[in-house]
């Protein structure tokens, strides 16, 4: 018993001011989860928030776009490139999150 509370009181103490993380605790979490699951098939972590205020987001600057091409009743050449990389992210995006939404 001794002995364990002495292993605690040597095992160095991981102080992060609050709403930061600690990237050597991350980095030992990550190894131990992934030695832990290394019999396991593969599995990914799921982001579905982050996943979702990026749709959001772009939704928000695709209808700004809209909105000024409606105005301006014309969209250049660079405009047009500019709308099929967001188009084709945001198109993305979507097959990306039925993709993993839950069955």
């Amino acid at each position: 018993m001794a002995s364990e509370q002495q292993d605690v009181e040597k095992a160095p103490k991981h102080k992060a001011e609050p709403g930061t993380i600690n990237p050597e605790t991350v980095e030992k979490r990550l190894f131990h989860l992934s030695y832990n699951l290394c019999d396991e098939e593969p599995s990914f972590m799921e982001f579905r928030l982050l996943q979702l205020l990026n749709i959001v987001d772009i939704q928000y600057d695709l209808a700004r776009d809209e909105a000024t091409v409606r105005k301006d009743m014309r969209a250049s050449n660079a405009k047009m490139k500019e709308l099929r990389t967001k188009l084709h992210e945001y198109g993305t995006c979507l097959r990306l999150s039925d993709l993993l939404a839950p069955s």
